[in-house]
């Protein structure tokens, strides 16, 4: 600016004090100099003023941006079922700019912004919100001893073969019918182990029988009968429950209809 004033002045000092021709030509020169600088000059200041006025649009418009970012969050966690959050706790995400159009920036939708967006709060005490619970760990279940006692492939029959094994298997029987047997295979039984059938009704007892094998078993097939001396076959749903060395080793049932 101050050039441009010694320019002037010097141009009219020029034009004031120089009458022949040479001092017109030089005074033509520095007019056309002077006229040069103020044109860049109303160039310059109408470029910043753009600038200014860019810049104070891209501002408003992201001050409204964050605006409608902050109520898409209140509304997305009103419509999950949480409690209106304070809008001076909730930090909107920070967005990339374009490279390409640095003044332009784009809306993030709240859908898509990064975990921490929303800072987070104590676990609330509201007692109308249920917490998920959380589940219960899973419990294998127990390794059985291969070596130890137990009793394989329940089930009932009419009747037994020669083997000792069931005959006629099933699990339904009639009012008429004459036996109700039930077959097991035992492995690992000890002679003299007692082993023993507990019949019941639902859950009201029946009858018990009991038997200990006066030699080892180990593969071989264990029976039990109930006739209708020992219970009425009245219509309905009946369980057995089998123990050896009074420990529950299984359990089997049946329907009379």
């Amino acid at each position: 600016m101050r050039r441009l004033l010694l320019l002037i002045a010097a141009g009219l000092a020029l034009t004031a004090c120089m009458t022949d021709p040479s001092a017109e030509q030089t005074a033509q020169v520095v007019g056309g100099t002077l006229d040069v600088e103020l044109a860049a000059a109303r160039a310059s200041a109408t470029f910043e003023a753009d600038r200014r006025m860019i810049t104070q649009s891209a501002a408003e418009g992201r001050a409204t941006q964050i605006a409608r970012q902050r109520g898409q969050i209140v509304g997305t966690l009103v419509e999950l079922g949480y409690p209106a959050p304070d809008l001076s706790l909730i930090t909107p995400a920070t967005p990339n700019p374009d490279a390409a159009q640095p003044l332009f920036t784009p809306t993030v939708d709240v859908r898509d912004a990064p975990a921490g967006g929303i800072t987070r709060l104590p676990p609330t005490t509201d007692p109308n919100i249920t917490p998920t619970p959380t589940a219960a760990p899973v419990t294998a279940a127990p390794t059985l001893d291969p070596n130890g006692p137990r009793l394989e492939g329940i089930v009932t029959a009419a009747g037994v073969g020669d083997d000792d094994c069931a005959a006629g298997t099933t699990s339904e029987f009639s009012p008429t019918s004459t036996e109700i047997y039930v077959v097991v295979t035992g492995f690992n039984i000890a002679a003299g182990t007692t082993i023993q059938s507990n019949w019941l009704r639902g859950d009201a007892p029946l009858t018990s029988f009991e038997f200990a094998p006066g030699s080892a078993v180990n593969g071989a097939c264990i029976w039990f009968f109930a006739n209708q001396s020992d219970f009425a076959f009245e219509t309905g749903t009946y369980r057995i429950d089998l123990l050896v060395g009074g420990a529950l080793a299984g359990s089997v049932t049946f329907e009379v209809r």
